[in-house]
């Protein structure tokens, strides 16, 4: 499966997904696959998402759907239509992986049905994203980012403890779809290394709402073993108990988040009581008991407030970047809080290459957005075209996969079939 150039090169996907689902089908056509939209001949809905670029409100300048379809091909196809079903049953036999997520039995409903096509593309890999999968009794319910997220259990151990109520608050960034699409591209990926063994595809039943409840860390075992239901904290884990504050203001206005301390060694502990020292009287740290919460990994909840108050000092009086290198050089896990602009001019992401150029170069300026998490020293990820123009590979496909010819493909458009 895999060749020389890309990991996924001879891999072939139809993606028919709209913001549910359009992030899995980005994964796969970014390593490699050659994943083909298939739209409504008026567009698929997330090329009216924004921001658009330049505030042009309009289907070709829309910076979500240029970010999320990188890579692919579009092709336009009326679904609702006899003639537009039938073309897409015949692109399903050509075919190794369709990702959609309509509404639950819509393309059922339309005569196209995994059982049937299987029987003659065996190797298929259908994969299903819906909000609350394909069965179960909300199999049926509609569902958005925010549903999910509530549903699912995240928003219910996200917040902020000196609000009055403190209220439960939803992430931002479309955190439910990101994971769903996560979770879509993982299980594709897998039933492809199966097909590899068995030479069989599968049906891959994607439950945005499963995926979603996974991601909750300790809170769903915290009640089932403990009957116990962690309060929301801000900027720190949820927890049974209070824990400190873990967000510091630095006399720049920096802020820093501090994680991992106690550390768990007493070489780390020793530079870090040397470094609080250095700017306050902290004799009262230099007892055994704060020692036995470095090596018996107690956490005394009373040494823990008072440990973080001498920390908050420390850091309220230093620079942020200076408290955030020092931190580091320790082997303490604390971090800036940055912006978007400060991530943006970070120097370790632009030596890394994450940052890449996603604008059809006909743009007065670059456009850039967040480029790979990993890299691969055989098969590299990389931008090999921008997102495509509504429609505009309807040629190369409906030729290139299903022989049709020149006169087909005008008298389709004529009855506004593609």
């Amino acid at each position: 499966m895999i060749n020389q150039m890309y990991a996924l090169s001879d891999i072939t996907v139809l993606d028919l997904t709209d913001e549910k689902g359009v992030y899995a089908g980005k994964l796969l056509a970014d390593m490699g696959a050659n994943v083909i939209r298939i739209e409504p001949l008026s567009g698929n809905k997330t090329r009216l998402i924004g921001p658009f670029f330049m505030d042009n409100v309009s289907e070709e300048s829309s910076l979500y759907n240029w970010y999320h379809n990188t890579n692919k091909k579009s092709v336009t196809l009326d679904l609702s239509t006899k003639e537009g079903i039938e073309i897409l049953k015949q692109l399903c036999l050509k075919t190794d992986i369709l990702l959609e997520s309509f509404d639950n039995n819509y393309l059922e409903s339309m005569g196209l049905r995994y059982e049937d096509i299987s029987k003659e593309n065996s190797t298929l890999i259908w994969t299903a994203i819906s909000g609350f999968g394909r069965t179960g009794p909300y199999a049926n319910y509609k569902t958005t980012d925010l549903v999910a997220l509530s549903l699912g259990g995240p928003v219910a151990s996200c917040g902020y403890d000196h609000l009055p109520g403190n209220p439960p608050m939803c992430p931002d960034g479309w955190a439910g779809y990101y994971t769903g699409s996560h979770y879509a591209a993982i299980s594709t990926l897998v039933a492809l290394i199966y097909r590899d063994i068995t030479n069989k595809g599968q049906y891959i039943d994607v439950s945005i709402h499963e995926a979603i409840s996974s991601s909750t860390e300790a809170a769903l075992p915290m009640y089932i073993y403990q009957k116990a239901v962690p309060l929301r904290q801000t900027g720190r884990h949820h927890s049974i108990t209070p824990t400190p504050p873990a967000i510091y203001r630095c006399i720049d206005g920096g802020m820093i988040h501090v994680f991992g301390t106690p550390p768990q060694d007493l070489n780390r502990w020793s530079k870090l009581l040397e470094w609080i020292q250095e700017s306050q009287d902290a004799s009262e740290l230099l007892s055994h008991k704060y020692e036995e919460m470095v090596t018996l990994r107690k956490r005394d909840s009373d040494l823990m407030f008072t440990l973080f108050s001498y920390i908050g000092h420390l850091i309220n009086s230093l620079d942020s970047e200076y408290v955030f290198n020092r931190a580091q050089s320790i082997g303490l896990p604390w971090g800036l809080i940055r912006s978007p602009e400060d991530n943006v001019a970070d120097k370790h992401f632009w030596e890394r290459g994450f940052f890449i150029d996603i604008s059809s170069g006909n743009e007065e300026k670059p456009t850039y957005f967040p480029g790979a998490p990993y890299i691969f020293n055989k098969t590299p990820w990389r931008i090999r075209g921008f997102s495509p123009k509504l429609g505009q590979d309807n040629n190369e496909i409906y030729k290139g996969m299903l022989n049709f010819t020149t006169s087909d493909i005008e008298n389709l458009k004529a009855n506004k079939i593609i």
